[in-house]
């Protein structure tokens, strides 16, 4: 996918235990400045399997399934973010864990078993500035199209609708009274 997409596994080698087996996700944080550094932004799915056990009258079972921890994804936009982006992503998932252990009787997490980090690239749409309609849409004179030289043209757009123009609409200086209005 031509580095676009990209997963990585950290496994609890050193067996971790309890919830502070969440903080090794920060093992990550240099190929996410790695991949941040070449897409610029980008959308992460963070997951996380999980061991539990239960105690009965003194005896410690381990159970044989792991139990998968699925988050939203998450945007990171800038690498003055990660860190806050990965303290995010931790206390998300720890606090998944009350209720993963209510599900079962008696279950316990013992240890995170292993840890997964999908990355894709992520281009959010941007504003633009003033391009010509198709010939088809601007014959119709049904559509207000702002002839905007900056990169807010939603903007204009939108005041276009709010406050319409009495003649030649496609003026930005008819919507620069309005400017502060939204």
């Amino acid at each position: 996918y031509k580095g676009y997409l990209s997963c990585f596994k950290l496994h609890n080698y050193e067996k971790t235990m309890g919830l502070a087996g969440f903080d090794l996700i920060q093992q990550f944080r240099p190929k996410l400045q790695q991949a941040l550094a070449t897409h610029g932004a980008l959308k992460v799915y963070p997951s996380a399997y999980c061991l539990f056990e239960k105690v009965l009258e003194g005896v410690a079972y381990q159970s044989d399934l792991e139990f998968p921890i699925s988050l939203a994804p998450v945007q990171v936009l800038s690498a003055a973010q990660l860190d806050s982006t990965l303290k995010q992503m931790v206390d998300a998932m720890k606090e998944k864990i009350p209720e993963l252990e209510l599900r079962g009787t008696c279950w316990k997490l013992q240890r995170v078993s292993t840890l997964e980090l999908q990355m894709a690239r992520y281009k959010p749409l941007k504003g633009s500035s003033f391009f010509p309609l198709p010939e088809a849409l601007a014959a119709k004179k049904a559509i207000v199209n702002v002839q905007n030289k900056d990169q807010e043209c939603f903007k204009w757009a939108v005041l276009s609708a709010l406050f319409p123009a009495p003649h030649k609409a496609e003026r930005v200086s008819h919507y620069l009274e309005h400017e502060e209005k939204l």
